[in-house]
């Protein structure tokens, strides 16, 4: 399971990380072509980076919380 995803949704990103087969491509701002597949993996993505980032943050929050040490700098 990935952070910031569900059960469902970290099978639907597995699956949809294989090479995309889309037939009707749509087109990005940048004028490429990507796919339904890309959009939707892309969009799993965006939700576990940004749930990982702020786990990330609150981690090194915590730490820093707990240690001992005090910087005087």
């Amino acid at each position: 399971m990935l952070i910031g995803l569900s059960l469902d949704e970290t099978a639907e990103f597995e699956a949809l990380d294989l090479p995309s087969m889309d037939v009707g491509p749509s087109m990005t701002s940048a004028g490429g072509s990507v796919g339904e597949r890309d959009v939707r993996w892309l969009e799993l993505y965006d939700k576990h980076d940004l749930a990982w980032r702020s786990w990330i943050a609150q981690s090194r929050t915590e730490e820093a919380q707990a240690s001992n040490f005090i910087n005087y700098v």
